[in-house]
């Protein structure tokens, strides 16, 4: 009998020790899975225009906090306020910003009417007014204030009918990281443009340059107009001067004040026009390793029985420019008038210079040097004479600088673009075509202030979406959803019925 209940004990006391070791392997699996999936996540944005999805410049600014940053959001969600409804998006991106930062970000939302101490300490620490829904950033000893306001744009049509401001778009993404840029560089960059020769103003109602300075100064750069002609030199506090198609050629004695810069390490760039005959500046570029051509960059595009001439050129950034690198996959437009620029490798040899393409035309675009011409007999490229594929468009030379773009090695830099239509405000709009234009003069202006690791796409505005239909497409969607699909399916339904009962 002892024996018998010995045989029945042995599998008993198996199979619970092979249950504990199930038990304590699911444990470990699970364990093991959910520090992976904590440790070494990935994430995915499916919404229809990637709302949720940051920019590369918010990334690589995040990338570039060395120490602890900290958000203070100073709202109450129940505030009857127009930008409380900026609340739930600005949470949803605040979170998006702590994970991509690492650790290296913290955010504290404080509710003055839930804590008001805590509102009051902050309030006394950080010097701000009473009564005010704020964003506030912290790093390294130094503050952002951002009103909440700021983060939305709103339609206010809706208020004479009675109804609240209709948010049109969310600007968060934006402004907090012009604010996270303007914390890692705190001193303000100043940026110069010639303005002696007929160049468009950068200030007033009527600057044709507003965009670009208004993105600038959000990146915590200011532009300045510069009367050269009644200067001894270039003002010491230049991170930069950027000359914008002149209207009259660049006096022998502004170029030499220009020289005298380079060869002090300073930084240029020039957006040039074609239609504008500048010998001197040309020359002086020329001598910069870069040189202008006199043509016009075109294509042909066959229209039935004739060939139209295409002007606006696009093209393509290319990867080993440090103001284009990062805009690889987005395409430039050129409008207007462009020329052909062509890289001198001799003169680059003598004076030490790093020349590289930033953007070149797309195949099929040359530089017709012959453009004064009649094309009604036709449009045909010429290799003896043309520039033929590839047809730069933009060019960098940079002289005593190093490749590793985390060394911070004060050089001398250069910008030429042979067109200067696609830095005005009319093309600087959020479409398919132009989209890449602020990028690119952004970028190539982060490069010459030693600002590379930032110069990439700037942050945009989530676009919404909406559907207008008109009463009879209302009425159409009514009886669909209440009277044909729910018949449709009463009907098979009814037949499947009967079916049966047969």
């Amino acid at each position: 009998m002892p024996k018998k209940i010995i045989r029945d004990s042995i599998p008993r006391n198996a199979i619970r020790m092979g249950l504990c070791v199930q038990v304590l392997l699911i444990l470990l699996i699970l364990s093991a899975i959910n520090y992976i999936s904590f440790n070494y996540y990935w994430r995915a944005d499916f919404s229809r225009n990637h709302r949720f999805s940051l920019a590369d410049q918010t990334k690589r600014a995040l990338q570039s906090l060395n120490q602890r940053a900290k958000i203070y959001v100073v709202t109450s969600p129940t505030t009857r306020a127009t930008e409380s409804s900026l609340y739930q998006d600005l949470r949803n991106l605040l979170k998006e910003l702590q994970l991509t930062a690492k650790g290296n970000l913290s955010v504290e939302f404080v509710d003055p009417t839930r804590d008001p101490i805590r509102a009051r300490t902050l309030q006394t620490r950080l010097k701000y007014g009473d009564n005010e829904n704020l964003v506030i950033l912290e790093y390294n000893g130094e503050s952002q204030f951002v009103k909440m306001a700021e983060f939305g744009s709103f339609d206010f049509s809706p208020v004479s009918a009675g109804r609240p401001p209709r948010l049109v778009a969310f600007r968060g993404e934006q402004i907090l990281t012009d604010a996270i840029i303007s914390l890692l560089s705190p001193g303000r960059h100043k940026v110069f443009f010639l303005v002696d020769d007929g160049e468009p103003e950068v200030s007033g109602p009527n600057s044709q340059l507003s965009t670009v300075v208004d993105y600038a100064a959000r990146q915590n750069v200011a532009i300045e107009p510069l009367r050269l002609g009644a200067l001894n030199a270039i003002p010491a506090e230049a991170d930069a001067v950027v000359i914008v198609a002149p209207r009259f050629d660049v006096s022998a004695e502004n170029i030499e004040k220009l020289r005298k810069y380079w060869d002090q390490g300073g930084n240029l760039m020039v957006l040039l026009d074609p239609t504008i005959r500048t010998p001197v500046l040309n020359k002086f570029i020329s001598s910069l390793g870069i040189l202008p051509e006199d043509d016009r960059v075109i294509r042909s595009v066959p229209a039935g029985f004739k060939t139209n001439i295409d002007r606006a050129v696009r093209g393509r950034f290319l990867p080993k420019a440090e103001p284009s690198k990062r805009l690889i996959g987005a395409t430039a437009y050129f409008p207007g008038n462009t020329q052909s620029l062509t890289l001198q490798p001799q003169t680059s040899a003598t004076n030490h210079l790093q020349l590289r393409p930033i953007v070149q035309a797309e195949e099929g675009f040359w530089g017709e040097r012959d453009y004064n011409r009649n094309f009604e007999n036709g449009l045909q490229y010429d290799a003896t004479r043309d520039i033929g594929y590839p047809v730069v468009i933009a060019a960098s030379a940079e002289r005593d600088g190093l490749k590793d773009e985390r060394v911070d090695v004060q050089s001398a830099k250069l910008v030429v673009v042979g067109n200067s239509e696609f830095a005005m405000n009319r093309w600087l709009g959020g479409t398919n075509a132009t989209a890449a234009n602020l990028d690119f003069i952004l970028g190539c202006l982060n490069w010459l202030i030693d600002r590379g690791n930032l110069a990439s796409i700037v942050p945009k505005s989530p676009t919404y979406f909406y559907l207008n239909l008109t009463n009879a497409q209302l009425r159409e969607v009514a009886f669909n959803t209440i009277v044909a699909i729910p018949g449709a399916v009463a009907f098979i339904g009814l037949l499947v019925w009967l079916r049966r009962r047969k």
